[in-house]
Parts: C-alpha cells; structure tokens; sequence
C-alpha cells in the first residue's frame, strides 16, 4: 500500500517542452490532482526560494525546497523543520562576510548561500569551493556546500532531500515502505534507494533506470510530458487503485 508520493521538479515535471515558464499541461495538472486528492503528494527541488515561489500551478501538499534547507506544507513554513537550522544563521552570515571580500555576489536566504557560477571560469568555481572547505574545517562551522550546473551553495550539513523525506513520512505518519518517488538524476539515487517505489522516465540517467528496475520501481518507455504522464497514470492504477 503507497500512502505518499514524492516528485523531483526539473527533469520530470518540467523538462525541455514545459517549463516553469509555459506550466505544466491540462492532463499533467488533473492527473496529479487525482493524486493530491488521494495522497500526499510534495515536490522536491534544489530551486532557490524565490525561483520556487516563481513556480506555476502544480497540485501538491507541499514541497522540500532548496534541498531541504526548507519545508513548506500548504504553502506555509513548517517550523519545527525550519527551527533546526537557525543555529546555522551566524555560521552562514559569517561565510557571507569571507566570500564578499572576494567580491562575490552572493543570493542570500536564511539558511543558505547560493554563488552564480556565470560569472567564474571553472578555475575561480574550484578555488572557491576548496576555500569553503578549508573555511569549514577552520572554524567548525556545520555547514556544506552543494554542487549544480549553475551555482555552487552552500548549507546547513543536516539538511538533505532524504532527510526532509523522512520527515514528512514520519509527520503523515506514513512509513518509507509506504513511500513512492519519481525523479531522474544521479542526485535522486540515494532518495530512491530510501523509499519503496521508486519511479522514472525514459530520459532519466542510466544508473537511475538500472536502479528502479533493480528495485521492482516504473520505468516509463517515454520522455519529456509523455514519460511524466505515464508515471502518473502508472501511479495512479497501480497503487492508488490497489488502495481502494
């Protein structure tokens, strides 16, 4: 019995023919309000706080947003989630006092930092990364930093996808055998060998169909809004139904 559905958001709900510019289509929004309706069902996205925000209308309970520095449940900021990182605050600002010395620009939340990597060669970006780490281990600071095409973040070390994940089971009360989640990229991976049902699209990363179908998961034969609504109509038969 699946009582809960994760999604990551780029890469399955939006993709290259729907972005967080055109939304997703009609079909993709009833079949996920079907879903919600039925059982939780939270996003999942490394998205900055205001890129989130910026995101058209998706059917959901809620969301884990920048990797988990942040959980919101009906648009709300779940406090006992937040409340664990506000110790990291100072260690965050100090971080942003260091590296605006260097004359970064720096986007700020309360609990994280996230550098543009438009503007450094992959030369500067490495630097940058090696004197974040000397930074931490010199002054014990409990914080990370994560890796994207586009930015080089830095976080509290606690905060996570997984961890978020296993924190909303837990609050609906719902085991991870009871949790399904679908996603794409290599970053996905440790997520999907958390949960139960791990689900994927035909465009997914190698390792991460090998993985799903290792684990009894759905590999959609398609990609892009064809693949996103397969897994959603897979879902929605095979565990929804089976719910019933």
């Amino acid at each position: 019995m699946i009582g809960i559905l994760f999604s990551d958001v780029d890469g399955t709900l939006y993709h290259e023919n729907y972005n967080s510019k055109t939304g997703l289509n009609r079909n993709t929004v009833r079949m996920l309000e079907t879903i919600n309706a039925e059982v939780p069902f939270y996003i999942c996205s490394g998205r900055s706080l205001e890129n989130f925000r910026r995101l058209p209308y998706i059917p959901h309970k809620g969301g884990i947003i920048e990797f988990g520095a942040y959980v919101q449940e009906n648009d709300v900021f779940d406090n006992d989630w937040q409340q664990q990182f506000d110790e990291h605050r100072s260690m965050t600002e100090f971080v942003d006092r260091c590296l605006k010395r260097e004359g970064l620009r720096i986007i700020r939340t309360p609990h994280t930092l996230r550098l543009s990597k438009a503007e450094l060669d992959n030369s500067q970006a490495e630097e940058i990364k090696h004197e974040l780490l000397c930074l931490y281990a010199q002054k014990s600071l409990d914080l990370k930093t994560v890796e994207t095409t586009y930015e080089i973040i830095v976080m509290p070390q606690g905060a996570s996808k997984e961890s978020a994940i296993i924190y909303l089971c837990g609050k609906n009360g719902i085991s991870l055998d009871q949790a399904a989640y679908i996603g794409d990229g290599k970053r996905d991976i440790p997520i999907m060998e958390l949960v139960s049902v791990p689900i994927t699209l035909a465009s997914a990363k190698p390792e991460v169909k090998d993985l799903v179908r290792n684990r009894g998961g759905f590999v959609a034969d398609k990609s892009f809004v064809e693949g996103t609504e397969q897994t959603l109509d897979w879902f929605i038969r095979r565990c929804l139904e089976q719910n019933a």
